[in-house]
């Protein structure tokens, strides 16, 4: 199946990659408070496309970014959703002083 143009496996890795996105926006930026906010958005652009997930939390330390690796524990279902949005997104960088992560998909 084809949404918008885009082939299976780029709908699979943007719908795994958001679900960890949102995931974290949930858990750590709005620390669980159904009165904090989070966003996301979609754009095309001239690179490939753009997810892009905001919330109103303090913001992820860059160095977490880059050390995301896979827990210890090969069981832990936690501590996993950065290294996915890593492996899965073509790009992955912070905006916003670290409150809005925006990964990039690119197009082949």
């Amino acid at each position: 199946m084809i949404a918008q143009g885009l082939s299976d496996d780029l709908v699979d890795r943007v719908t795994l990659a958001a679900g960890e996105a949102v995931g974290n926006a949930v858990e750590h930026g709005s620390d669980q408070d159904p009165k904090r906010e989070f966003r996301v958005s979609w754009e095309s652009a001239d690179d490939g496309y753009w997810l892009r997930v905001e919330d109103d939390g303090p913001g992820l330390d860059p160095a977490l970014l880059e050390a995301a690796g896979l827990p210890d524990d090969p069981l832990s279902t936690r501590g996993r959703g950065l290294f996915l949005m890593r492996a899965l997104a073509d790009e992955v960088r912070l905006e916003a002083d670290g409150r809005r992560l925006a990964l990039r998909f690119v197009t082949a």
